[in-house]
């Protein structure tokens, strides 16, 4: 009786360290973030043309411009367009687009969820078609971006397999697109 009370004895102090271990790391302070600001995204976007391809619809954005809405969320993307609609609509103008951005991590992707656009302007159209083309692109956007993703991470880079592992969700905040990542 005495060797048993001494096993456990000597057991915990090993239990208590276990513990406190799993006490400490089943906290969310573990939690850990990486935050990109509304300038350094800015300088990303700088980099590229966007391009929408769509069966019937074709809109390039270039100098895009990125804002980014803490009390809502969103993210706001403008620019100079040039589209092509059905065809019989085309031209160039001024796009400004709202959307959520989120992370799924079923498909370790980032998405645009309820994408909206929320001002269009091209020279060639007239108030109405410019509403007509606005109603249809946004259809056609929203029914796009669900399926495709704006971004998915790649096995390419261990930063991007460990973010791929960890990434829980995307948040804006202070004007930053804040990524929270969990270490379990």
């Amino acid at each position: 009786m005495k060797n048993h009370s001494t096993q456990i004895a000597r057991l915990m102090p090993i239990w208590a360290a276990l513990l406190s271990c799993l006490m400490f790391l089943s906290t969310p302070s573990h939690a850990f973030e990486k935050a990109f600001t509304q300038a350094e995204l800015q300088e990303q976007l700088n980099k590229q043309t966007l391009k929408f391809e769509h069966p019937l619809i074709q809109v390039t954005i270039t100098d895009p411009v990125i804002h980014l809405f803490d009390d809502t969320q969103k993210l706001q993307l403008s620019g100079n367009v040039d589209m092509n609609l059905l065809g019989s609509y085309s031209g160039k103008g001024s796009l400004t687009i709202t959307g959520k951005p989120v992370y799924k991590t079923d498909s370790t992707s980032f998405y645009l969820e309820d994408p909206d656009i929320i001002a269009l302007h091209v020279a060639e159209m007239n108030p109405d078609q410019v509403d007509a083309v606005r109603l249809t692109l946004n259809q056609a956007l929203k029914q796009w971006l669900k399926s495709v993703p704006i971004y998915t991470l790649k096995d390419k880079t261990l930063q991007e397999k460990m973010a791929k592992s960890t990434l829980e969700s995307v948040s804006i905040r202070n004007k930053s697109l804040v990524l929270d990542f969990s270490l379990l």
